[in-house]
């Protein structure tokens, strides 16, 4: 009795097909002595061994010649319907249908001859070993498939998470740009592709005029939506290769490889241009909001160090606030020179 098996249920539950009468009667009583509480259905034609639910077997006894069909052809069926192990029976040793039998999926086979009926239960008790073995292995294999599964569905989910992550520790809140720690990251790879490809760089700091008193006056909300607004309209205006960030409260800095003086001032217009127009709808006339913005931009062999760079952009920017708020100023090797802003001239 295999272990788990209660003495109530029959064990081993076997399908013996064969037409022999006699050798029914002596395989059974073989059977029946080893296995105390075996459990034996005789099908004496390939028709009559179709006909009970396979799953209620633990084993099957076929002879290979049946008087309807070859034992190959029900071999075949119960291969179709259930995963049994099947012990061929034969009166004569046919060795290309023994042959065909164990290569279809048969786990051994017994020739009727001497003292086989001795040997014929050790070789069941073996193929319900087998079967079993075979059965615990399908289980575990089907178990690792669920815990694959599982762990696939884990992994995609912490690899979401991860990203979420990364983008909340790279990512402003509220504009949704990059923020200061990981445009501070960027600046010095796209730095030194310029050096290595030999590029123009520019880089450009955007502050909003008069932020302070917007939000003293329209509340904190309005003051979200400017700098909402700024994000939108760089995202609008540059390209896939440009990176934009939030540098801290209403200022803002552009990262602008491939682009010449003359191109960043050309951008930087059209940004002014586009926020002059659009701010319209959150602040009143009374309240002048504008950008003034800052611009250096240099050569790959004149590159200095990130820090200065963004430094001398910086103070481009704050020339543009101080020659009246709402230009753009280029920051020079030597020197500085204001451009005006299509929303205002500067005398």
């Amino acid at each position: 009795m295999r272990e788990g098996q209660t003495v109530d249920k029959p064990w081993p539950r076997i399908l013996l097909i064969e037409d022999d009468l006699g050798d029914t009667d002596r395989i059974a009583h073989a059977l029946q002595d080893h296995f105390h509480g075996v459990h034996i259905m005789v099908a004496a034609t390939g028709q009559e061994a179709c006909q009970p639910d396979l799953t209620q077997f633990d084993a099957v006894l076929l002879n290979i010649d049946l008087p309807d069909c070859t034992g190959l052809d029900v071999l075949r069926h119960i291969f179709a319907h259930h995963d049994l192990p099947v012990l061929m029976v034969t009166r004569h040793c046919d060795g290309d249908s023994v042959a065909t039998a164990v290569r279809s999926g048969a786990c051994d086979y017994i020739v009727k001859q001497g003292g086989y009926l001795t040997v014929l239960p050790v070789l069941v008790e073996k193929a319900l070993v087998m079967g079993e073995l075979k059965d615990q292995n399908k289980r575990l294999q089907q178990t690792l498939r669920r815990r694959n599964e599982q762990l696939q569905q884990v992994n995609g989910q912490l690899e979401s998470s991860n990203r979420l992550l990364r983008q909340m520790a790279e990512r402003d809140p509220l504009t949704g740009l990059s923020n200061r720690r990981h445009f501070d990251e960027l600046l010095d790879r796209r730095r030194a592709e310029a050096q290595r490809y030999q590029h123009d760089l520019a880089c450009m700091m955007i502050d909003v005029d008069n932020f302070k008193q917007i939000n003293d006056r329209l509340g904190h909300k309005a003051g979200d939506r400017i700098l909402v607004l700024v994000a939108g309209i760089l995202r609008a205006q540059l390209r896939a290769a440009d990176l934009p960030a939030r540098y801290g409260g209403d200022e803002f800095v552009v990262l602008l490889p491939h682009s010449t003086a003359m191109d960043a001032c050309t951008l930087a217009r059209r940004i002014a241009d586009q926020f002059r127009h659009d701010v319209a709808q959150i602040v009143p006339d009374s309240l002048s909001c504008s950008l003034s913005i800052g611009i250096h931009a240099v050569h790959a062999d004149r590159l200095a160090t990130a820090s200065e760079w963004i430094e001398k952009a910086d103070q481009a920017m704050l020339e543009a606030k101080q020659s009246g708020k709402g230009c753009v100023v280029l920051s020079a090797d030597p020197g500085s020179h204001s451009v005006p802003a299509p929303s205002r001239s500067v005398g």
